[in-house]
């Protein structure tokens, strides 16, 4: 749907519907563990989300507040941190259709398991949900514009109008670190998240390094397999190392390479500023 893309004021939503005007369903979500959220009310844009436990979460979990899914990226590390979720452009990304939304503290999370629709389940005492073919909001990538991607299988009619895009097929992926600018402590090591973009359908293994640090420093290296967007490099500070002058400290990046349909390619991390800044 191309509406605020375009200019217009339009909101636009997309359902997939039945002959009998009846939403079509999408995937059953059984959930499987149950929390909620604590400390403070949480807006529809914020990656960081206060749960009051996460001992049943790994990373790339599906986790359901209200009628918005997430998926898990970072775990804390501590009670006074935030499970953060992944994101694009500074919103939280919706999955499975789902558009991110605000919710009150205390409000319930469950982590859930996606099933085929119809699937049932013996009772466990917590919520199993059909979820319908319906978009409010695309994401970043589409400002307040619905997208739905959904196989009609071969029905038409004078009133399926559609927008269609024809290319060749171009498989990439980007890379991020997180935190963008480490403060790592002398002679200590401190876990720096890399996550990947994966276009176009790409599932490679990616692997991740990083380059140019300044003296003192070291780092490990990661692969992210197929089907997987994070893993963690560690990054450490000899014991007498000193924050190196701003013009040294700008010159070392988060490098990613894979395999691309028969050539290996590279990319390199950045930031809105267009450089990390390392500290100790």
């Amino acid at each position: 749907m191309f509406a605020r893309r375009l200019g217009s004021p339009l909101d636009s939503v997309i359902e997939i519907l039945d002959a009998s005007g009846a939403a079509v369903p999408r995937a059953t979500l059984r959930s499987v563990a149950e929390t909620y959220t604590e400390l403070r009310d949480h807006d529809s844009r914020s990656r960081g989300i206060r749960l009051h436990n996460w001992e049943d979460l790994l990373p790339e979990d599906l986790v359901m507040l209200g009628g918005e899914v997430v998926k898990v990226q970072i775990l804390p590390l501590g009670p006074d941190e935030d499970v953060k979720f992944y994101e694009r452009g500074g919103l939280r990304l919706g999955y499975l259709g789902t558009t991110p939304e605000a919710h009150a503290v205390n409000s319930a999370a469950y982590k859930v398991e996606v099933h085929p629709p119809g699937t049932t389940f013996p009772p466990n005492g917590m919520p199993v949900v059909t979820l319908p073919w319906r978009n409010d909001d695309g994401g970043a990538a589409y400002q307040s514009d619905s997208v739905l991607f959904f196989d009609v299988r071969g029905r038409s009619g004078a009133d399926f109008v559609y927008r269609l895009v024809i290319r060749e097929r171009q498989e990439d992926f980007r890379v991020a670190i997180d935190p963008e600018h480490p403060n790592v402590p002398r002679g200590g090591v401190l876990p720096v998240n890399v996550t990947v973009e994966r276009l176009d359908d790409f599932n490679g293994p990616i692997e991740v390094r990083l380059e140019g640090l300044p003296a003192g420093f070291a780092a490990s290296t990661t692969t992210i397999g197929p089907n997987l967007l994070s893993g963690v490099i560690q990054l450490a500070a000899l014991p007498g190392v000193e924050t190196p002058p701003l013009e040294s400290s700008l010159t070392w990046r988060a490098v990613a390479t894979a395999r691309v349909r028969g050539a290996q390619i590279e990319r390199r991390s950045n930031t809105p500023l267009g450089a990390h800044v390392l500290t100790v």
